[in-house]
């Protein structure tokens, strides 16, 4: 009888795992999060054939390459959200550790594939981006970093997590990538003043971000050349017979695309932009899907995203544990400021910077770094019965 009640005991408990992680979870959250997915692996289907009739393959090779990512994205997001936040947390550390040194031999055997900047790491059968799993991982070790200064008084947490970011920003710089460099900031300076931040702190970290704008300004062509762009379409530039020269970059293509979209858009396939935008299916995605389904259909993207990020900095404001809040706030921001640089930059709110829509643009690396993500962000979110850690 003893045997019978212990071996329904653990049936009863393996059974409960995935309903407790059900009622856990921020259910609204991982809705939204599958919305975007197929969003953006509808777009995918009209956004990828320019790019691969540019390569030679098959009309919608890259779409169907897209759906697969998108798969790998949804199943790593769920399976980091149902793990403990201290498994969760030491498995980001030894992915941080990976990218760090992948981040340090990237000048040396990385590859450009025709955009200009050292920023993929080639093994042959696929490439991936180390800067992506840089952002997620580095604000992880930031907020654990920072919480051993609470645990410990002497315990130098927000100096050395400083540092070690300042170094990943030198070592992004290279490449060179601005827009994660400034994302990497942002993310980290979320931590620190959800941690507590000193005024010094912040002076600190704002010339930080335009030392490296500068810098970035003066030493690379590419950068000069969209920030030189963005300046001159938005307070012109005289050309030799006393007009206005403007011309037609990707910002240009993109406000076109959202221009002929409207409303309710041409309607699925019908956009013609994304045939002379090279970069329609990644960085320039939301002007594809504003000239096909219009403005109401942008606007619906841009609330999901909004939901996510307000029900979780609510429930992250309900957790007691140190490292979930700081951990989890870094995240969501840094998730936010990528969503916000895409679209203002579609928009020519801001010079272009490569940054990809979270969940809808096409790329490998980028789908599954923001599976990784909003996996950490949902476990981090949970509603547990002891919100702790060591759980």
């Amino acid at each position: 009888m003893t045997i019978i009640t212990h071996e329904v005991g653990n049936i009863t408990t393996s059974e409960a795992i995935l309903p407790n992680w059900w009622r856990e979870v921020d259910q609204t959250s991982f809705f939204a999060v599958v919305i975007l997915l197929v969003v953006g692996c509808i777009l995918s289907f009209t956004a990828t054939p320019p790019l691969a009739e540019r390569l030679g393959k098959a009309h919608f090779a890259l779409a169907y390459k897209h759906v697969f990512y998108a798969i790998i994205s949804l199943l790593i997001m769920w399976w980091v959200s149902t793990l403990k936040p201290k498994t969760a947390r030491r498995l980001t550390c030894i992915i941080f550790v990976g990218v760090f040194v992948a981040l340090v031999i990237l000048p040396l055997i990385g590859t450009q594939h025709g955009k200009g900047s050292t920023r993929w790491l080639s093994l042959g059968f696929y490439s991936f981006q180390p800067s992506e799993f840089l952002k997620p991982s580095l604000v992880v070790v930031s907020a654990w970093l920072m919480c051993g200064q609470f645990d410990h008084n002497r315990h130098p947490g927000v100096l050395v997590s400083f540092i070690l970011t300042s170094i990943c920003v030198a070592l992004l710089m290279i490449q060179p990538d601005l827009g994660q460099s400034i994302t990497v900031i942002i993310g980290w300076s979320a931590v620190y003043f959800a941690a507590g931040a000193s005024i010094p702190m912040i002076g600190l970290i704002l010339a930080i971000t335009i030392g490296c704008g500068i810098l970035a300004y003066i030493q690379f062509d590419h950068v000069k050349a969209r920030i030189d762009a963005f300046i001159e379409s938005n307070f012109g530039s005289p050309d030799s017979s006393g007009g206005i020269a403007e011309p037609m970059t990707q910002v240009g293509f993109s406000q076109q695309a959202i221009g002929n979209g409207g409303i309710d858009g041409t309607g699925l396939g019908n956009g013609v932009v994304k045939w002379y935008l090279p970069d329609g299916h990644n960085d320039f995605i939301i002007a594809v899907a504003a000239e096909e389904f219009g403005l109401i259909f942008v606007l619906i993207i841009s609330l999901l995203f909004l939901v996510i990020g307000v029900l979780t900095l609510k429930r992250l404001n309900q957790q007691k544990d140190y490292f979930m809040r700081f951990a989890g706030t870094g995240l969501i921001i840094t998730f936010c400021a990528q969503v916000f640089i895409n679209l203002a930059v579609a928009v020519e709110l801001s010079p272009a910077k490569g940054m990809t829509l979270p969940f809808i643009s096409y790329g490998g690396s980028s789908l599954m770094s923001v599976g990784l993500t909003l996996g950490l962000i949902l476990c981090f979110s949970r509603q547990h019965n002891k919100a702790s850690i060591t759980e």
